[in-house]
């Protein structure tokens, strides 16, 4: 679940026995008048029923929702960007390959609405931010945080001053990375 500037929340749900997405938008911040739209199926079965696929849920500025998800095939991180804030039509889909969002990873955007996706590198296992270069997500650059001791769940948030938080963990034992600087230096 997101909830824009304006008080309107959205709420994602993966349906793990037939791999559909369905998205809720409210209309109203007091969720009169709600808009579904339903995404899928996905493939990779056994990705599904076992919970490897996450979701990750947010709301830009001008309250057009952007959801993200690893592709139960490819691992990949998948971004879905749609042109209006009620989700009608067909989202733009464009898939990162480089970060794997493995257990879970963190979604967020920055001050420009451009999105920042905290997983875990291919090449290494790192915990990686990757900050596109654009709200589209068409380009971007991956910024290497850190070499954890096993890949577990992962969230991403912006604080008040701007610098993105990364929590990650595995094994009951949680840590806080605080960047120094806005999309910690991409």
């Amino acid at each position: 679940m997101a909830v824009g500037d304006t008080g309107r929340a959205v709420v994602a749900h993966l349906d793990r026995d037939r791999g559909l997405i369905t998205v809720a938008v409210c209309g109203s911040a007091s969720c009169a008048g709600h808009t579904v739209e339903t995404l899928g199926p996905l493939s990779g079965d056994w990705a599904i029923s076992y919970g490897y696929v996450r979701l990750a849920l947010a709301v830009r500025r001008d309250g057009r929702p952007v959801l993200a998800y690893n592709d139960p095939d490819t691992g990949a991180a998948r971004i879905l960007t749609w042109a209006t804030a009620t989700c009608a039509g067909t989202p733009q889909v464009t898939e990162l390959r480089h970060v794997v969002p493995l257990r879970g990873f963190g979604f967020a955007f920055d001050d420009h609405d451009r999105p920042l996706i905290a997983g875990y590198s291919r090449d290494d296992d790192r915990v990686t931010l990757h900050a596109c270069a654009d709200e589209r997500c068409d380009d971007g650059r991956d910024v290497p945080l850190l070499r954890a001791a096993e890949p577990g769940s992962l969230e991403l948030a912006i604080g008040p001053d701007r610098l993105p938080r990364v929590v990650w963990g595995a094994a009951g034992e949680y840590n806080v990375l605080t960047c120094d600087r806005p999309r910690c230096g991409a």
